[in-house]
């Protein structure tokens, strides 16, 4: 009788030793598993933030992930990748600066040539050549060419200074321009005091 009551004794406590065992490991693994959760849904949180934010043109963003695990190589792999794609477009951001600066060196050197030729030459004659290379010879029946001198300009060149001199002169020829265009006439040249043009050419006017 006292060893069957022995041992019940000892089966009821190891019973409750058994079931405080499970219950205590039933408690730590719901422990375990939350804190498993928990990291893997904040870690994958951050990745997709993280990815999204790279995706949107925000390279400087990184991914701060600080665990030595695959998630933690996954974030650094991002942030690699972020970076390279960074200086990648810096220095694409440079090539099309220095693309757009030498395009507009080049418009200038466009401009300022087809200026001097449309300076040299009558409008039309300078696009024919800049369209062909070449100018188609034309004959003209009959034009006026006007023929401008300055009475005194001799002695002027004396008593006046240079640069009052050029002032003047670009005042008269400036004037005589605005005269031309306003006409149709043809400006061709300045020669000292003199100024040339024609009309008639290269468009054809019968009134010229």
């Amino acid at each position: 009788e006292a060893a069957t009551t022995n041992f019940d004794r000892v089966s009821t406590l190891t019973d409750r030793i058994s079931i405080g065992l499970f219950l205590f490991s039933t408690a730590i693994a719901i422990a375990i598993a939350y804190r498993l959760s928990e990291y893997l849904t904040s870690s994958l949180g951050e990745l997709k933030l993280g990815a999204a934010l790279i995706g949107s043109g925000r390279l400087h963003n990184k991914i701060e992930i600080k665990a030595r695990d695959e998630f933690g190589d996954l974030a650094n792999a991002f942030n690699d990748m972020a970076g390279n794609l960074d200086h990648a477009r810096n220095a694409l951001t440079s090539a099309n600066a220095e693309l757009e600066n030498k395009h507009q060196q080049v418009e200038r050197q466009r401009q300022l040539s087809e200026s001097l030729l449309r300076n040299i030459l009558p409008a039309e004659i300078a696009d024919e050549l800049r369209q062909k290379e070449r100018v188609e010879p034309k004959y003209f029946e009959d034009v006026s060419i006007l023929f401008t001198d300055f009475v005194g300009f001799t002695l002027s060149t004396e008593t006046l200074a240079a640069e009052n001199l050029v002032n003047q002169l670009n005042t008269y020829f400036t004037a005589f321009d605005e005269i031309a265009a306003r006409y149709c006439i043809e400006k061709m040249k300045t020669i000292g005091d003199a100024y040339m043009c024609v009309s008639g050419m290269p468009r054809r006017k019968p009134s010229h």
